[in-house]
């Protein structure tokens, strides 16, 4: 027998594994994996930011880029990435630096990708971590939570009801969302592995995971769309009303 919330867990998954785990669908799921975004309701103008609470969040990479996002988080809970940082092959100063230029007002919480913890460094006959090197310059992250399959589907569940935005001069993360595809099932491929996405340019979508996985799930909180602080708030609610 299935546990009593096995189908109403898979029906929080994007369509996709919907219909892969509940239906037996045959579709390849070269899909967006973020199904539940759309340009026209996330990606909004920016707009000087009250004094929220803020998370700064880092995917560090050295020939591949390291990426920086910035999350602000309304008094409803709703997350905006109002800032982001995307360069490659630059030494932990230099994206230090970088992060260190910005506002940094409000700081609640400085998230990085896991693996920057292993102490896999040598210098002076000392073994450190790249999570070291930046806290060398002062900046102290702790590791994010890297559940690959559930951050995707916590960031789709905030896609969904609009609780995520993303300011539009964030491009590079807005181009890795629209590139962000499901593996294609290959023929004679068991259908219960695990499903996974395309593990090329997402370092900013690695980012958004990290960050949005920091904060609750949608079914452990009531959802109450409410006016925001901007235009883009409101005008979401007169759709929803007609």
């Amino acid at each position: 027998n299935l546990p009593s919330d096995y189908i109403p867990g898979l029906m929080k998954l994007p369509k996709k594994l919907q219909e892969r785990h509940l239906y037996g669908s045959d579709a390849d799921m070269e899909g967006m994996v973020w199904d539940e975004f759309s340009e026209s309701r996330h990606i909004i103008d920016p707009f000087d930011v009250p004094e929220w609470d803020k998370i700064i969040v880092l995917d560090h990479g050295v020939t591949n880029p390291t990426g920086v996002l910035w999350m602000a988080i309304d008094y409803d809970g709703n997350l905006y990435v109002i800032g982001e940082h995307y360069e490659k092959e630059k030494p932990v100063s230099y994206h230090a630096g970088e992060i260190k230029t910005r506002n940094f007002s409000r700081v609640a919480d400085f998230l990085a990708d896991p693996s920057i913890f292993s102490k896999t460094q040598s210098r002076n006959g000392q073994i450190y971590s790249i999570a070291d090197e930046y806290r060398d310059y002062g900046l102290s992250f702790r590791p994010a939570d890297n559940n690959v399959l559930g951050g995707i589907n916590r960031v789709n569940e905030y896609f969904k009801v609009n609780k995520l935005f993303i300011f539009k001069n964030c491009v590079n993360l807005i181009d890795e969302i629209r590139g962000y595809k499901w593996q294609r099932i290959k023929p004679g491929e068991q259908k219960n592995e695990p499903d996974k996405p395309v593990k090329q340019k997402d370092h900013l979508c690695d980012c958004l995971r990290y960050g949005v996985m920091s904060r609750p799930s949608l079914t452990e909180v009531e959802v109450k769309p409410k006016p925001g602080f901007t235009e883009h708030n409101l005008m979401l609610m007169v759709e929803q009303q007609h």
